[in-house]
């Protein structure tokens, strides 16, 4: 089952670039500022990042939430591979939509790692 409505607000905000419509979630902060550290990755540099790469056609993918610690907060999630040198597979960057206002959507960037 798959929300192409949803996606495309996921879509739109990415897009935007916007400051607001593209930001982290407080709480993925500081652990994230630590662990892409050690690879010399800034939060701001992964944001644009993926805001370029969507601009230029990169895929966002969607996946329903089965994942009992976030199924109460939201029924899918996005992600997005961004290529980097530093990864040879690109750097994961999970993401969930935060309000679904169709002018001006916005989410939050959850997550990155490299991707597997």
């Amino acid at each position: 089952m798959s929300n192409p409505d949803e996606l495309a607000l996921v879509v739109k905000a990415i897009k935007s670039g916007l400051g607001g419509c593209v930001e982290w979630d407080d709480t993925v902060i500081d652990r994230l500022t630590n662990d892409l550290a050690r690879y010399r990755l800034k939060l701001h540099d992964v944001r644009t990042k993926l805001i370029q790469h969507v601009r230029n056609g990169g895929e966002v993918f969607q996946k329903e939430e089965d994942r009992e610690t976030w199924k109460d907060r939201r029924d899918y999630w996005y992600y997005v591979i961004v290529p980097t040198p530093v990864f040879p597979k690109g750097l994961f960057v999970e993401l969930e939509l935060r309000n679904s206002d169709p002018d001006y959507p916005e989410v939050n960037l959850v997550n990155a790692h490299e991707e597997f």
